[in-house]
């Protein structure tokens, strides 16, 4: 990731670390200018981070547009994907899953 790329967040689960499913899109912005960094989610996790500019947008499950999703490309299997971490999706798979957050791209 490098300043000004989109990221959009998909939440497997209510809160890290448990089993409570959540299933949705649940956050989108802009990488900042600051160099990564590494933070402290726990004693032995210690990911690296950038900094975000989040933009207002209302959650969205992923069960509804599986199917059109070019990324998911077993649909029976597609949380697959998601166990990379971060990856790159195409514009257009970006773009279905802003506009179903309320974020129209220009």
């Amino acid at each position: 990731m490098t300043t000004d790329d989109w990221i959009v967040y998909y939440s497997p689960t209510e809160q890290f670390g448990e089993k409570m499913p959540c299933r949705k899109f649940t956050a989108i912005g802009r990488v900042k200018p600051r160099e990564p960094y590494q933070f402290q989610m726990s004693s032995d996790f210690i990911p690296w981070r950038r900094d975000i500019a989040f933009i207002a947008a209302k959650e969205t499950p992923i069960e509804p547009l599986i199917d059109s999703l070019v990324f998911i490309q077993n649909k029976q299997r597609w949380g697959f994907p998601f166990r990379r971490g971060c990856f790159s999706i195409s514009l257009s798979d970006f773009q279905l899953i802003a506009s179903n957050m309320g974020i129209i791209l220009q």
